[in-house]
């Protein structure tokens, strides 16, 4: 594609005040190295737990807000940011709405869709708008209330009973999601997401196999394309929750999926749809359950892990691409399709 060619520097944006902080750190480590096996120049730009930059002096700079001020006081010209961090500060649309302002090209999605993967509730009434399946789900605006408390548990008695899925409405890696087991649990489930969002999603528990599936494209959303997804197993008892994701031994992650062809094709061609209807640039991943003959959409992330481990380095490998391939495809989907 021509992106090392340029030979634009690259700054690599990790960390941040958000529960995946540490993932972030292990994506933009798998980053960097394939950055430096390309010839490619790069800046780490650290991103620490209060939210302020730090810049290579430990001495905390500016604050997230005057991002783009600082790239233009630093010698990083024609440069690129590599956004390797996760969770809401950097996935809801704010980071890369001062990056539209500044005219600093970056990787992923832009401000919309990145506020509306992020957005669950939000980007489920846009795919249904588009027929896409999405979990019947209610809304629960927090602080709770006795009052609403109750109305959830009559939802949830009319919408298949329990067990029911809480979780935040604006989180990522599933942080803060609860497989409520019955009413008993409901009001600590319902606590626990409220820790993490000031709305609260209760879903109807879809039966299936849970797969995912990531979507690369070259800036042009015609462009894009699914890679080989992986099947996610997990004991009965548990969800894929965070701990899950990140704890050995506690779910078996299998690319590729080993599904009929049938199946693989409507999974790869809803993440591919999904990737369009929300506006998604660069990368993406789409997290499903396959039931019967049906596809279920639960959300789709638009700055996926990018660890030697995460998921859509996984599919990459699987579809015969290296890390430089789809550092690669990024980069010029940054400065190309923009």
């Amino acid at each position: 594609m021509g992106f090392s060619a340029r030979r634009r520097p690259v700054i690599v944006v990790t960390g941040g005040p958000s529960a995946e902080h540490d993932v972030s750190l292990a994506s933009a480590r798998t980053v960097r190295a394939a950055l430096g096996r390309m010839g490619l120049t790069w800046f780490d730009l650290k991103i620490g737990r209060d939210g302020l930059i730090d810049d290579g002096r430990r001495v905390q700079s500016p604050p997230l807000f005057a991002l783009p001020q600082l790239l233009r006081e630093r010698p990083w010209k024609d440069a690129v940011m590599f956004l390797a961090a996760h969770g809401t500060f950097v996935e809801n649309g704010g980071v890369q709405r001062q990056l539209e302002r500044a005219r600093v090209p970056y990787t992923g999605s832009g401000p919309d869709a990145s506020a509306l993967g992020m957005d669950k509730a939000a980007l489920a009434a846009r795919l249904r708008a588009w027929g896409i399946e999405t979990p019947p789900e209610v809304a629960v605006r927090v602080p709770l209330t006795p009052s609403s408390t109750g109305a959830v548990c009559d939802w949830v008695a009319s919408h298949g009973g329990f067990p029911c899925i809480v979780k935040p409405a604006d989180q990522g890696s599933s942080i803060g999601v609860t497989k409520v087991l019955s009413e008993a649990h409901l009001s600590r489930a319902l606590i626990d997401a409220a820790k993490w969002s000031r709305r609260v999603l209760v879903q109807e528990l879809i039966s299936g196999d849970e797969v995912t599936c990531g979507v690369l494209d070259d800036g042009a959303t015609r462009s894009a394309r699914a890679l080989p997804p992986t099947l996610i197993r997990v004991a009965s008892n548990r969800l894929f929750d965070y701990e899950a994701k990140y704890r050995p031994g506690l779910a078996q992650e299998i690319t590729p999926a080993p599904l009929p062809e049938e199946a693989l094709a409507r999974v790869q061609a809803t993440a591919v749809a999904v990737h369009r209807i929300a506006g998604a640039r660069g990368i993406s991943r789409t997290d499903m359950i396959l039931c019967g003959d049906r596809a279920v959409v639960l959300e789709i992330n638009t700055l996926p892990g990018l660890t030697a481990s995460s998921f859509v380095p996984q599919q990459a490998r699987a579809a015969g691409m290296g890390m430089e391939d789809v550092v690669e495809r990024l980069l010029f989907a940054a400065v190309g399709g923009r």
